[in-house]
């Protein structure tokens, strides 16, 4: 704590330092508007932006937080504190692609990305490309992609933030934030550190005794004594306006983890035994270089990955004391480079080019087993793109992809999608589109040892999506919604299941059909100092699987993928009055099944819960000083639910959030 604070006074010193310079040279500012919903270059997708609200309201939380309870991406987490997958209408966590500033950070080796170790404070504009549209930005993303970008404020001179959470279970987390400037460069920097113990207690029903007198099972009260969780990390971000036409940004994320694996619940062993931990270490440079020209844009980027992994798994022996049972370390490296090409070809159309190159190094060793495998791999991405409107009620977009993976080629990649506005009077569009998409297997699937299987086919499938969009704004109010269906055929899906050797490997036996529809409203309304904003989201989905049933079994043939909800639903509410506001939260989550059949007793299903939150605040200004303060209660009702088996959740719980900052604006 010390270390962070001299840290926080060095910032303060430099970023007073650094406006003694006074601002010489002035951009003129650029303003664009135009309707969200009909935009040529996003004919056909459906990409939903977070709203700034709920991106405040959720500092101090991860990001696995905000998507599971704001958006209709399903979260899937290991337990509180513990790893958290994301996965889009009914897909794998491996489905959904995350790029952080143009840089992917799904591993290399799992193929998916853990939302628990994303803090929302790093996070300034979160973009959702579902289904077909994640295509627009990468392949693989067979259910969608997830887009965070960080961006500069060139009205802001100079601002500090200094965030504190303090919550049940021995929880505190810092976040400091220094920005500073003028309207041609800008610097923010973002330092934070988590502490959880995250040792709630619950009532333990996979332990009971029999009461010889009542002849009721009685279950014992336990603690999740193995769920610590600490993180630190830095965020630097560096923007620069060379001139009108050169624009030019710099960002680094480092970031350190250590934490517990919680004990299922029913383990009754020592306590020196069956210890789970995991150590990562991360580190991610972006450079991005942007040129504007009369009917052009080229942008050109680099970035860099290195991640570091260690995971360990330790039992107490009678004679030898403690000792691991796995001793697994693993790193990569990924480099990536990409230059695009953006030109208007008169008024109605844009062609975009892009090429873009990924070389990964993966290497894993098991030193207690001596298993493991050294790999490398390079990838080169190809994309045209073409946008166009067809006089004025019709936006067209086409997209080819193709890619070189290693020594295989990926068939060409296309996308269409049609925008059609029906009436210039009623601000409706429709959407379709229709896309193919592969996905290769990650590292781990093909060279896991022992499990991998190199002769696995890349995932494939083609989908159709549908929708309507609405808009409405007046001075007071305004009203966005949407509904859209889609339906999706994956082949050779991958999943690991158990071999007759005794341990789990990956194989390519499923065929999958996905289809639903969701649906989704946000109001606000706004009269003097009243306020109020709204979002409602909810979506149906199936996930069936199609296979070969003498293969995957005929108890599983027709019936929903495990772990993934037929029904999802969000509210979140604002209502504030002056400096005063209430928020409230409700999410409900569908039942879940663990077994491919489907099996409805007990040990196979997950019932259904709803899950409510509330908050209270108040906001102070004072010239250029903010002070905010919140009160949160999290499972307003003390629900009881899992997500995975036999896995405690915390019931009831609070969290207090103290923020103070100080903003002065750059003057003209």
């Amino acid at each position: 704590m010390r270390s962070l604070s001299f840290f926080i006074l060095l910032l303060l010193a430099f970023s007073v330092f650094g406006q003694e310079k006074p601002d010489t040279i002035k951009i003129n500012e650029v303003i664009i508007t135009g309707e969200a919903i009909f935009d040529p270059m996003k004919a056909g997708m459906q990409i939903i932006s977070t709203d700034s609200l709920i991106l405040e309201d959720k500092q101090g939380n991860s990001l696995a937080t905000l998507l599971s309870e704001n958006t209709a991406v399903y979260i899937k987490s290991y337990a509180h504190g513990s790893m958290s997958t994301a996965s889009f209408r009914g897909t794998a966590s491996s489905h959904t692609q995350v790029e952080w500033n143009g840089l992917e950070i799904n591993s290399p080796m799992l193929g998916m990305v853990d939302f628990s170790l994303i803090p929302v404070t790093l996070i300034d504009e979160l973009s959702i490309y579902q289904g077909n549209s994640s295509t627009a930005q990468s392949s693989g993303g067979l259910g969608g992609a997830i887009e965070l970008k960080n961006n500069a404020n060139w009205n802001n001179c100079f601002s500090t933030e200094y965030t504190q959470v303090i919550g049940s279970y021995h929880n505190n987390h810092e976040y400091f934030k220094v920005d500073f400037g003028n309207r041609r460069f800008q610097s923010k920097t973002r330092i934070y550190q988590i502490n959880a113990k995250n040792d709630f207690t619950f009532e333990n029903k996979s332990i009971g005794d029999f009461d010889p007198i009542s002849g009721e099972i009685i279950h014992p009260m336990d603690t999740n004594s193995q769920g610590a969780f600490h993180s630190k990390g830095l965020m630097q971000e560096l923007y620069w306006q060379a001139n009108e036409n050169n624009f030019l940004s710099l960002q680094y994320w480092g970031q350190k983890s250590d934490r517990n694996l919680p004990r299922i619940s029913s383990y009754e062993g020592p306590d020196n035994s069956s210890i789970n931990s995991n150590k990562e270490e991360s580190h991610r440079i972006s450079f991005h270089w942007k040129s504007f020209g009369e009917k052009q844009i080229n942008k050109y980027r680099t970035a860099f990955e290195y991640l570091d992994m260690q995971y360990k798994l330790e039992n107490s022996v009678p004679g030898l004391g403690v000792v691991p049972v796995n001793n697994s370390g693993s790193n990569s490296l990924r480099f990536v480079q990409s230059l695009q090409h953006e030109r208007q070809i008169g008024k109605k159309s844009k062609y975009t080019f892009e090429i873009k190159h990924q070389w990964i190094e993966v290497q894993s060793l098991d030193t207690v087993s001596l298993s493991g495998y050294h790999k490398s791999l390079n990838e080169i991405s190809l994309k045209n793109a073409f946008f166009t409107e067809i006089g004025k009620k019709i936006h067209t977009s086409f997209i080819l992809r193709s890619e070189f993976y290693g020594n295989q080629i990926k068939p060409i990649i296309p996308f269409i999608g049609i925008d059609y506005k029906p009436s210039d009077s009623i601000p409706f569009v429709i959407k379709m589109s229709a896309s193919s998409n592969y996905h290769f297997p990650s590292l781990n699937d093909l060279y896991w040892s022992p499990g991998g299987n190199p002769d696995l086919k890349p995932e494939h499938g083609i989908s159709y999506e549908g929708g309507l969009h609405y808009i409405f704004s007046k001075k007071k109010y305004s009203i966005q919604s949407s509904i859209s269906l889609w339906h999706s055929n994956i082949s050779d899906w991958i999943i690991w299941l158990p071999s007759v050797q005794g341990f789990w490997e990956p194989q390519n036996i499923r065929k999958v059909r996905t289809q639903g529809i969701e649906a989704s409203i946000q109001a606000k309304y706004q009269n003097k100092d009243f306020r109020m904003f709204t979002n409602v989201i909810y979506s149906y989905g199936s996930s069936i699987n199609l296979g070969d049933s003498s293969v995957w079994g005929g108890d599983s043939y027709g019936k929903q993928l495990s772990f993934i909800p037929k029904q999802s639903a969000n509210v979140f509410l604002q209502v504030s009055w002056k400096k005063f506001f209430v928020n409230y939260q409700h999410n409900h989550y569908g039942e879940r099944f663990t077994s491919s059949s489907n099996e409805p007793g007990r040990r196979f299903r997950f019932y259904p819960y709803f899950m409510n939150n509330v908050s209270i605040g108040k906001k102070l200004t004072f010239k250029n000083t903010e002070i905010f303060a919140e009160c949160k209660v999290n499972n307003l009702f003390n629900e009881t639910y899992h997500s995975l088996l036999i896995q405690p959740m915390p019931g009831r719980n609070y969290m207090l959030i103290f923020r103070i900052k100080y903003k002065v604006p750059c003057k003209d």
